[in-house]
């Protein structure tokens, strides 16, 4: 399979093979669509959680990593990110308005 650079009609592609091409103008495009898109989440969602129940020490539970413990709490402006070790997973870093954390007593 011989892959080849081109310029077909003013656009740059790559021939995979006859039946087969890469338009690189338009992969350029929606890479460029996506720069700087930082997901934006509505703090109203979330009322329910206090972040100040999230302690180093503390155990919790995630739906997909299993039980973990609370490594180190990171605040950062109004947010906060927990640093969790989760022993079959390893280390994860998730906030807990957006993970669907509980505590484990």
């Amino acid at each position: 399979m011989e892959e080849e650079a081109q310029t077909d009609e003013g656009k740059e592609v790559i021939k995979v093979d006859k039946n087969i091409s890469i338009d690189l103008d338009k992969i350029k495009k929606e890479a460029k669509k996506q720069e700087n898109k930082l997901p934006v989440f509505n703090e109203e969602d979330n009322n329910e959680i206090n972040i100040e129940d999230y302690q180093e020490g503390s155990k919790v539970s995630h739906e997909k990593y299993g039980e973990g413990e609370i490594v180190k709490v990171i605040q950062y402006g109004t947010r906060c990110l927990l640093q969790i070790e989760f022993p079959e997973v390893g280390k994860r870093l998730l906030d807990p308005k957006i993970a669907k954390l509980s505590l484990v007593e």
